[in-house]
């Protein structure tokens, strides 16, 4: 997943076949599986978990927090000052409910911070924001 955002940034790059002057954009790699899509100020915290299909899908907010890596994720974005997007992604996939309402609530907050909107869950996701914030408190994760 990671190469596949190195090639969408080497895509977003190309103006009529050719690289465009001034381009600055990469991939900065963890040592095992974590990676960070760096284009110019801006940046994406990306945290990927491998499940063996044995596990099954991610289905509750505990198990995104904890084993999925939200938690550790959300704690590298306040302390970055809350300025880059941040993405999960997983071989699992996520269960209807909560997951699939996080995962919808995290697109829709993304979409507004790239829009350079103020951040506000809207009354579709509102709850499931309140939800995981409740679940990262009960996590023990202190801003």
């Amino acid at each position: 997943m990671a190469a596949a955002d190195g090639l969408g940034l080497y895509l977003s790059a190309l103006d009529g076949g050719r690289l465009r002057d001034g381009v600055d954009a990469r991939i900065v790699c963890e040592h095992h599986e974590d990676w960070a899509v760096i284009r110019g100020d801006d940046a994406e915290l990306v945290s990927a978990k491998h499940r063996d299909p044995s596990n099954g899908v991610f289905s509750t907010l505990n198990q995104l927090a904890d084993a999925g890596g939200l938690a550790h994720l959300f704690c590298r974005w306040y302390v970055l000052g809350e300025l880059p997007s941040c993405q999960l992604v997983t071989t699992a996939g996520l269960a209807a409910g909560p997951a699939q309402g996080l995962e919808k609530a995290a697109v829709f907050l993304r979409d507004q911070r790239l829009a350079g909107e103020p951040l506000a869950a809207d009354g579709e996701h509102e709850q499931v924001v309140w939800d995981f914030a409740r679940t990262l408190q009960q996590q023990g994760v202190r801003r």
